[in-house]
């Protein structure tokens, strides 16, 4: 009994690391996208002026 706590405990404990590790890559994706937006904004803005 107690083995198989043990191993459910490590399959839990991996799983929570596991959803960190994503969230962690979601955040970070999320955070890329909107940088690449405002640098295309900015971009934009500025092929408008006259140089």
């Amino acid at each position: 009994m107690s083995g198989m706590w043990s191993s459910m405990w490590r399959n839990e404990y991996e799983r929570i690391e596991f959803m960190k590790w994503m969230g962690q890559g979601l955040l970070n994706n999320k955070i890329s996208d909107q940088m690449e937006q405002m640098l295309e904004r900015m971009e934009q803005m500025l092929e408008r002026y006259p140089k």
